[in-house]
């Protein structure tokens, strides 16, 4: 695999595309601007998926006070920028790699008082396709429908994003196939992972908690789990309908089945 930043995009390289559509914001950094759109984006893509009223209420306020600190001229580039990045996880939907970590450390926005410097995407793909065994994957598949990737220290999601490009060069599914779980102490890496996940369709959840002590301060469901998720509680239900019994044979809600921990 070759050195070079995996960044660079058809036209021009994705750092330059979108430093130059954030340089029309002057009043806020590049650093600032990049912040406020994975938020806003991130907030955006888990509401529009959240069943729980309280957790969607939770987050709306965060929102409308980022969206207060720009112009009326200002928040009509918000969408643009946001298309930036959009567009560049679709285009790589079928190779997915951590675009946002690098950009977040070519802005200098990682916070180097917490030794906070992420692996680099060429780096983590490298891991990706050396950890992949084909066969395993394929056994593993085969016997629980899925092959689950736990990450405890997740960042920004390089190191299961490489594995899930080297998922998808191997040819399977990453959005049927595989299934993430990541856990990282700091919000934003949080939300700039489970964006990700999001936009590349990979089922995952990730969690901004201690992974350590197994406090957990937020759960973040990416919509291709939600989906995914439906389905295999709905086929294993037909399959063996006393899983809606517990050990004293009282009914169990249908959401309340968890398939997923680790």
């Amino acid at each position: 695999m070759s050195g070079k930043s995996l960044l660079a995009g058809n036209e021009k390289n994705f750092n330059e595309k979108f430093m130059s559509t954030v340089s029309g914001i002057s009043t806020r950094s590049g650093q600032a601007v990049f912040r406020d759109i994975i938020t806003l984006l991130a907030i955006s893509v888990a509401n529009c998926n959240e069943l729980d009223g309280e957790v969607f209420k939770a987050r709306e306020p965060e929102y409308m006070s980022i969206c207060q600190n720009y112009s009326e001229d200002e928040r009509q580039l918000l969408p643009k920028i946001a298309g930036v990045i959009i567009s560049e996880c679709v285009s790589r939907s079928q190779d997915p790699t951590d675009i946002l970590g690098e950009l977040y450390h070519n802005l200098k926005a990682n916070d180097k008082e917490k030794d906070q410097f992420f692996t680099p995407s060429y780096a983590a793909d490298a891991m990706g396709s050396i950890t992949l065994d084909n066969a395993e994957f394929r056994r593993t598949l085969d016997a629980q429908g899925h092959v689950k990737v736990l990450d405890y220290c997740v960042g920004s999601g390089a190191l299961p994003l490489g594995y899930a490009g080297a998922v998808s060069r191997a040819g399977f599914d990453t959005k049927q196939d595989l299934f993430i779980k990541g856990v990282d102490v700091d919000e934003f890496c949080v939300k700039m992972c489970y964006l990700q996940m999001s936009l590349y369709g990979i089922p995952a959840i990730i969690v901004n908690g201690n992974g350590l002590s197994g406090e957990v301060w937020s759960v973040w469901k990416t919509p291709a789990f939600l989906e995914y998720d439906l389905r295999q509680r709905s086929r294993l239900i037909k399959a063996r309908p006393t899983l809606l019994k517990n050990d004293r044979g009282f009914n169990v809600k249908f959401e309340q089945l968890d398939l997923w921990e680790s």
